[in-house]
């Protein structure tokens, strides 16, 4: 048991060291995006076909990313844009149901800095992450 933890504690810091700027990171359990340069990472090589923004670009599953706090302002123009927001994201961002057409939309937001495909991968969590990497 302390094995894993300090695993994931290790795989967590890891992953953090990606990002080149905190306010361009969105961050889950087994991946997080720099949306600024578009990288992500995985905690598991099996997880990179979850993890391919190309693959998922025509999702209406959404992230849209901002650049701090998000006041109610940001909220209603994500709706009055057309986005149903579904949840909140660590690091100031919201997943939301919307048409890829939206995103260019949302950017015009203020305090916009990405929005984009809310990939899979950011969907898995690092149990099963530690579990494809280290097993039992």
């Amino acid at each position: 048991m302390r094995t894993s933890l300090f695993i994931g504690i290790g795989l967590a810091l890891s992953l953090s060291a990606h990002a080149a700027d905190e306010r361009c990171l969105v961050s889950f359990d087994a991946a997080q995006q720099d949306v600024c340069s578009s990288k992500v990472s995985v905690a598991h090589p099996s997880l990179e076909p979850l993890a391919k923004a190309e693959e998922f670009k025509n999702s209406t599953l959404r992230l849209v990313k901002f650049d701090g706090p998000i006041d109610e302002g940001r909220r209603a123009a994500i709706q009055s844009r057309g986005g149903h927001i579904l949840g909140y994201a660590p690091e100031y961002a919201y997943i939301v149901r919307m048409p890829a057409e939206l995103d260019a939309s949302m950017r015009m937001i203020r305090g916009v800095v990405w929005s984009g495909p809310f990939l899979p991968a950011f969907k898995v969590d690092v149990n099963i992450a530690n579990e494809l990497q280290f097993g039992n």
